[in-house]
């Protein structure tokens, strides 16, 4: 247990959002995206990828309920 962890998720909540370690390829898909951007600009890749070249294509599946 940390010291004062009820102010420093409040304080977390306040400057990040609620969700501030979000799951998830569409919860993360603008961070990934400039990620991708930056790394091509940068030199790091011969061609800007997706982030579906990223995962495997059943990363994207929905399981069913």
């Amino acid at each position: 247990m940390l010291p004062f962890v009820d102010q420093q998720l409040h304080d977390a909540r306040e400057l990040m959002g609620r969700d501030f370690w979000p799951y998830g390829i569409e919860e993360n898909r603008a961070c990934l995206e400039y990620f991708l951007r930056q790394h091509h600009k940068q030199g790091m890749s011969d061609r800007l990828l997706t982030v579906e070249d990223l995962f495997h294509p059943s990363t994207f599946e929905v399981p069913r309920i």
